[in-house]
């Protein structure tokens, strides 16, 4: 047996992925611990979600890692909605250590019992965070998904994103982010354009540009501050992601 095929098979394993979420938890922590953080528009954040039950709130992917040090700031629980696949379920271990619940949903198909926990949690006063260009791109392409979240909490979307001075670039299809201890991290919050009166489909299509137009000016200054070059977003739009172009092959 070749050894990326051996990889593959020891990473089925349930227990090794959760040893490597436990860890993986454990360290983000150590980050949190050694860094130093420049915190913009939390007071904002604060004032604006004080005044609504629930907020549906969004970041890019490739910064899924910075999501346990954003936490601590957010007066509320938070239950973020992940990809039912092994990955996603990973992720959700290492959130659950931060008190973090993960709803998990099938991509690409009306998932009924995601859409129960989302407006359950919505109604219990949560936070519902999603990653709107995952669980495979275009990067940094925002998903109708996004919009379609926000309208099922009755809740504007807010947008958060960070961006470390040090840290580690994977060769994904997100560009994944990993920070290094004792580091300089920038976190940003920002309350999203209006939502529209009402959501025709052209109306909903320019929320949706408004907010990954807002999403990525937001994440290119957290680069821009910590002197990271700017992550460009896919070329191709949402559209034409490889969850669309399976469905359309099957």
């Amino acid at each position: 047996m070749s050894r990326p095929n051996l990889l593959k098979r020891l990473l089925r394993q349930d227990w090794l992925r959760n040893a490597g979420a436990s860890l993986l938890g454990v360290y983000l922590k150590f980050v949190g611990l050694t860094s130093r953080f420049t915190l913009i528009g939390l007071d904002d954040f604060k004032n604006f979600t004080s005044k609504r039950e629930t907020f549906c709130i969004a970041l890019w992917h490739n910064r899924l890692s910075l999501m346990p040090m954003m936490r601590p700031h957010m007066p509320r629980q938070l239950s973020i909605i992940i990809s039912g696949h092994r990955d996603g379920r990973m992720v959700g271990k290492v959130f659950e250590t931060y008190g973090i619940e993960a709803i998990p949903a099938r991509s690409g198909t009306n998932d009924m019992d995601a859409a129960r926990a989302i407006v359950k949690a919505s109604r219990q006063g949560h936070f519902i965070g999603i990653t709107p260009d995952g669980p495979r791109g275009p990067r940094m392409r925002m998903k109708p998904f996004a919009v379609d979240v926000g309208r099922l909490c009755k809740s504007p979307v807010t947008l958060i994103t960070g961006s470390p001075k040090r840290r580690i670039m994977f060769n994904s299809w997100d560009r994944f982010i990993l920070p290094l201890p004792f580091n300089h991290i920038v976190l940003i919050w920002e309350e999203g354009p209006p939502v529209p009166d009402s959501f025709d489909s052209a109306s909903a299509e320019r929320y949706r540009q408004e907010l990954e137009n807002t999403l990525t000016r937001m994440t290119n200054k957290a680069d821009s501050l910590v002197g990271q070059p700017v992550i460009a977003p896919d070329e191709r739009d949402w559209s034409q992601g490889p969850e669309r172009d399976a469905r359309k092959s099957a």
